[in-house]
């Protein structure tokens, strides 16, 4: 078989993306009339966990696998890190940066001092923009060339109030098995906005014409918390007989005493058609199969308070 080529190289925003419900969900369609009042809510929560994300830490696993044209893993690495949610001067927000402790079971040396280095160099600087790129490139520093960052504290544009005329929304109400109730929220983007024009750059001969957004919510009647969230980057083609993801992200959220659900596990990656030339020369529309590109676990401990002080030769975790 003759596979398409041409790297399918990838430009997207990273959205807070989120995870497929469970089959033993029970579904029966809701009431959309109070439908803006509660995207509103989800919204605020969204926004909540964003803000109060301020000086918490935690330990986080990384699982990078990079796949092959065959769909065999050519690398793995496993990297743990102290993540540390920070307030960078000058800017409205936090950000997220990791101290990387081990790679592929190695320690590193010397990292609280080049971590302490940096906090004191952050404290000094009066430009936000280099700030926040100084903990970009050192949070990933070990990431194997995959240049992607900020999926803790991002969960879904989808909610935004600027954005949802860009959007359809289905509203169902569903009851688990073990009877925790939550709301499904599903959405898929229906308009290009110049915040939501995803970049995909991909062989010309597929002639890409529709790339867009869609998802699904699992929030919680009683907080209006996303507890799982599951976000797809999708391509439409004349050469597809169907849409195609070429992105995709699943988060699960866990309840914490810090009165708001922070993430258990996410999962990203990314996707590859492969097309036969013959098919391409038909152009008649076929259904592609699909390899998977790169694939990223995130898995978080229990998080807790950090304490920053720049002043002394220690940073980390507050005393019990």
């Amino acid at each position: 078989m003759n596979r398409f080529p041409e790297a399918f190289l990838l430009t997207v925003l990273i959205f807070g993306l989120v995870s497929l419900l469970p089959t033993s969900l029970r579904a029966q369609e809701c009431s959309a009339k109070n439908e803006p009042e509660l995207l509103d809510k989800v919204q605020a929560e969204i926004h909540r966990y964003t803000d109060s994300f301020r000086n918490l830490t935690t330990t986080q696993t990384k699982t990078i696998r990079l796949f092959d044209r065959s769909g065999k893993t050519k690398r793995t690495r496993t990297i743990t890190s102290d993540m540390v949610v920070v307030e960078i001067d000058g800017t409205d927000g936090v950000t997220e940066f990791f101290i990387v402790r081990t790679v592929d079971g190695k320690a590193i040396r010397d990292v609280d001092r080049r971590s302490l280095r940096m906090f004191r160099n952050l404290a000094k600087s009066r430009d936000a923009k280099q700030s926040l790129e100084r903990l970009r490139k050192e949070s990933i520093r070990y990431d194997l060339g995959i240049l992607v960052h900020g999926f803790t504290l991002s969960q879904s544009i989808a909610f935004e109030k600027d954005v949802r005329q860009a959007f359809d929304y289905r509203i169902e109400c569903s009851t688990s098995d073990t009877a925790n109730e939550f709301i499904k929220i599903v959405y898929e983007q229906t308009e290009i906005i110049p915040s939501l024009d995803l970049n995909i750059d991909a062989p010309k001969v597929l002639s890409i014409s529709r790339t867009y957004i869609r998802g699904e919510a699992l929030v919680d009647p009683s907080t209006f918390q996303i507890a799982k969230l599951l976000t797809q980057i999708v391509i439409e083609s004349p050469q597809f007989t169907s849409p195609f993801v070429v992105v995709q992200q699943d988060a699960k959220y866990r309840p914490s005493r810090f009165g708001f659900r922070v993430p258990e596990s996410i999962t990203w990656e990314t996707l590859q058609p492969i097309v036969e030339r013959s098919v391409l020369r038909t152009g008649k529309p076929s259904s592609p199969s699909s390899i998977r590109s790169v694939l990223l676990e995130l898995k978080y401990d229990e998080f807790d308070e950090f304490l920053i002080d720049v002043s002394s030769s220690e940073v980390g975790r507050p005393p019990q």
